[in-house]
């Protein structure tokens, strides 16, 4: 298989999770639609777009996968995958591992600066009270 159909088929999957979304916001608009919801000012005409743009996205990608593939890619990256040997495949695999906790690393710095701020900001106000 080509990455043009590799990436079909992320498309694919794209539309079924837009086609989620609009089934979940169809609920949305029905109880916006029968009163069941006192107290939102959201427009009727905005809640059926949120419902009807992400179902014509889901179909167009549903019925056009590899047209859109095509569009993304260049046809000089189209080639056929060169099977790994065991470095190359040793060098992804830790390289794979190194993103997934430098992910989670960030996740952990930006909370904990987060509460060191919080905290400063606590203490900058009690400070300032007494």
């Amino acid at each position: 298989m080509r990455p043009t159909h590799y990436l079909a088929i992320a498309v694919r999957i794209l539309s079924i999770l837009l086609l989620f979304y609009a089934l979940r916001q169809s609920s949305f608009l029905i109880e916006l639609i029968q009163g069941n919801m006192p107290g939102y000012n959201v427009p009727v005409a905005f809640a059926i777009t949120t419902v009807i743009l992400p179902f014509l996205a889901s179909v167009l990608l549903w019925y056009f996968p590899m047209i859109v593939a095509k569009s993304i890619l260049k046809p000089e990256l189209d080639q056929e995958f060169q099977p790994f040997n065991a470095e190359e495949l040793l060098t992804a695999l830790v390289l794979g591992i190194s993103l997934y906790f430098l992910y989670y690393a960030i996740i952990d710095g930006v909370y904990w600066l987060t509460v060191l701020q919080t905290d400063q900001s606590l203490y900058s106000q009690n400070a300032g009270e007494q």
